[in-house]
């Protein structure tokens, strides 16, 4: 904003902190420190403590019991998760030095959306931009230790959502383009119910034990509120290349996350790439009643129709669920071979109030050779015309 309204006089974000740092005058305003998490509970609960009245001792020590088992909770899930990427890493220099087979290795893999990009992006944003709909892509992130990469999925916003389908159908492309397939993998994902904690993501991962595709998997869940991950260092290191960039399309996208960092790819996708996942899973299992419950899940090829569910790291009595409808269903060439018979969902199609936003106020300020991919005219506008493609699969 200074630079806009002084432009003869920029100056630059580590000018603008050196001057902070240094000028006495200015002492009084800070540029806060980035945070890995903010919980509302965490903050609420401190406030309500300190508002609590002298003479309410029981309220107030009912108050900070609450908070220290919150903290207790995710400080415990916190150090799980770090000890098995810890173990991944080890794994990863050992299947590099030959001590260790692929069969041996486990893969720590972290899952998540990042936030929406909104194009078209410059490094010097019109100021007529701020305050008016702006076109989305959106991303969603694979991480593997064992790879040692990124994988970033992204789409424009009329492709697709950000469902139970699109995220089994990321993690599977995935899983089958792994240089090292091993059978035993580590999932930690947020508590998203929408996205990764469904009863559609934990019946695909039931279907890759009971079809011999993965031998033992467990999904984990970060507590909420505290959900940061290695996949946020890696959002971050496009963020900042994306601040010195101009995007107007997704192959302008797809250059930034590659150039951001060595560990970053990006997979440009579409609704051709999501697969109808749900409906192909739902005749071969059972729901999953009190999932939100839970917060650690595994599934092992000794029971391949069952999955150990527990409630934190520290619940030492795992409940199991069996889910798989019969062990018969194991058996049937429709249920081993399941990709070959999903449909592609499609393209999606943006929602028309807002399409004709971009094209009435955005158009404007796109470069005549991307007005027609950014904003185009809702009324001439036609749906894609795609090659379909066959869900990938390995076995």
């Amino acid at each position: 904003m200074y630079n806009q309204q002084h432009p003869d006089f920029e100056i630059s974000r580590s000018g603008l902190c050196r001057i902070l740092d240094n000028e006495t005058r200015l002492e009084h305003i800070k540029i806060r420190s980035p945070r890995t998490d903010m919980c509302d509970f965490c903050e609420l609960q401190k406030r309500k403590i300190a508002g609590t009245k002298t003479q309410d001792e029981l309220k107030a020590e009912e108050l900070t019991a609450e908070l220290a088992a919150h903290q207790k909770a995710y400080q415990g899930e916190r150090n799980v998760y770090n000890s098995e990427r810890k173990q991944s890493e080890i794994h990863r220099t050992s299947y590099a030095k030959k001590d260790l087979t692929e069969r041996e290795c486990i893969d720590h893999i972290s899952i998540d959306y990042g936030q929406s990009i909104e194009v078209p992006h410059t490094a010097d944003q019109l100021g007529g931009t701020f305050f008016i709909h702006m076109r989305k892509f959106l991303l969603f992130c694979v991480r593997s230790v064992l790879e040692n990469e990124q994988l970033c999925y992204t789409y424009d916003e009329r492709e697709a959502g950000k469902g139970a389908n699109e995220v089994i159908s990321f993690l599977h492309h995935f899983l089958v383009n792994r240089k090292i397939q091993t059978p035993n993998i580590r999932i930690h994902a947020d508590n998203c119910t929408g996205q990764n904690k469904n009863k559609y993501v934990i019946w695909y991962l039931m279907w890759l034990v009971a079809t011999g595709r993965l031998r033992h998997v467990e999904l984990k869940f970060m507590i909420k509120g505290h959900t940061h991950s290695i996949i946020d260092g890696g959002i971050g290191q496009t963020k900042r290349e994306l601040r010195r960039s101009d995007v107007f399309c997704l192959e302008h996208w797809n250059n930034v996350i590659n150039k951001s960092a060595s560990t970053n790819r990006a997979e440009v996708v579409n609704g051709n790439n999501v697969y109808d996942w749900k409906n192909g899973l739902r005749p071969y299992f059972k729901a999953f009643k009190g999932i939100s419950q839970f917060q650690h899940l595994v599934i092992d090829s000794t029971e391949p129709g069952c999955v150990l569910a527990k409630y934190g790291f520290d619940d030492d009595t795992p409940k199991k669920r069996r889910l798989l409808k019969s062990d018969t269903v194991m058996k049937l060439e429709a249920f081993q071979n399941l990709p070959t018979y999903l449909a592609a969902v499609g393209f999606k199609g943006g929602n028309a109030e807002k399409e004709k936003a971009l094209f009435d106020n955005l158009r404007q300020y796109v470069k005549d050779e991307w007005k027609d991919e950014i904003c185009p005219n809702p009324e001439t506008f036609k749906t894609p015309v795609r090659e379909v493609q066959a869900c990938p699969d390995w076995i």
